[in-house]
């Protein structure tokens, strides 16, 4: 073989490799070209869909801390009202004192408490909801669980008394405690004239019940009836005793209340201590609603917290790494270029 014949050889199996390059890369770029448009297409449906994904997210998340802030100052609202509330009845039965103190002003001091304990809670939340803090919000619906149950535990317990009768017990002991202090007490002797004058009642089941108890100084001697008399022996009664316009002579009425006191007093702790209870209860469904309210902001702010990071992150490995927009897959020669360079071998 000589060498023109080695030439002209070697000019044909180029020929045919260029060719067959040539056409291995048009059906290569045919077919990868579509498919990478298409995934970056993909790509950005995908990021838009983030995108609007995240305006929702933070709209949700906003209205929500709103109505949560609405709903704290709410709280604020009731915790005043329940220290009020807790305030006056402890002042109302402040002049029964001695037989109540454990029973029912220990209530007072629980319902007053339980205010106190909500109004640190409601701005505790107010300043978790306004820095969109996870930890703070598990927090305030810990601390609203912890006052749910003291304020359960409260209204349990009035319950109690009220069911069991023992509002009337307790009734019945502070009247006779007072009753058997009223001469030598002046504490008892208050608290006994002002709750005969308040419930206009008399003694403790009956205005004779007076008469087992020496609460004046001494017997005058016309308040004696003679042994063997028919006469009807005096109710001796204290002047809280007496109808307002009666006359007091010789520490008997002329006309007194005819009702005991018991009953008044039984009546009037029951009905605060069913004002305690329903007004509790009530609250207390209000605060599930703001335990549910605050596990479920703090999942917000939580979904809110990974995606800011989420996009910080993107964004840096978009400027890292730029995916280019466009690819231009055409053929960097022609066929005849490529035989032009063959012929000049």
């Amino acid at each position: 073989m000589d060498k023109e014949q080695l030439i002209e050889r070697v000019r044909h199996y180029a020929i045919l490799s260029k060719d067959f390059v040539v056409r291995q890369y048009h059906c290569l770029a045919d077919y990868i070209g579509p498919k990478y448009h298409s995934f970056v297409n993909y790509l950005a449906e995908k990021k838009k869909e983030r995108q609007n994904d995240g305006c929702a997210l933070f709209f949700s998340m906003r209205v929500s801390k709103c109505i949560f802030i609405l709903l704290n100052l709410f709280y604020l609202l009731v915790s005043f009202f329940m220290i009020l509330m807790g305030t006056s009845s402890y002042v109302a039965l402040k002049s029964f004192y001695d037989a109540l103190w454990l029973d029912v002003q220990g209530l007072c001091f629980i319902w007053m408490l339980s205010g106190v304990l909500l109004t640190c809670i409601s701005i505790y939340g107010i300043i978790g909801a306004l820095k969109e803090s996870v930890a703070w919000s598990n927090l305030y619906a810990a601390f609203l669980i912890i006052t749910f149950f003291l304020q359960v535990i409260t209204s349990a317990a009035a319950f109690a008394l009220v069911a069991t009768g023992s509002s009337k017990s307790h009734a019945s002991d502070l009247v006779d405690r007072l009753m058997q202090t009223y001469r030598y007490n002046l504490d008892s002797t208050e608290k006994m004239d002002y709750i005969q004058t308040t419930f206009q009642c008399c003694g403790a089941e009956y205005p004779e019940d007076w008469n087992n108890f020496s609460f004046f100084d001494g017997y005058n001697e016309i308040d004696y009836v003679a042994y063997g008399s028919t006469a009807q022996p005096k109710i001796q009664t204290p002047l809280s005793c007496c109808v307002s316009e009666s006359s007091y002579v010789q520490s008997t009425c002329t006309q007194h209340y005819s009702k005991g006191c018991v009953p008044y007093v039984s009546e009037f702790i029951s009905e605060i201590l069913s004002i305690i209870t329903s007004v509790l209860l009530a609250i207390g469904v209000i605060q599930i609603v703001g335990m549910f309210g605050a596990l479920m902001l703090a999942g917000m702010f939580r979904r809110t917290a990974t995606y800011r990071s989420v996009r910080k992150w993107r964004s840096r490995y978009e400027k890292m790494f730029d995916t280019p927009s466009h690819v231009d897959y055409r053929p960097l020669h022609n066929s005849s270029d490529t035989l032009g360079d063959v012929n000049q071998i």
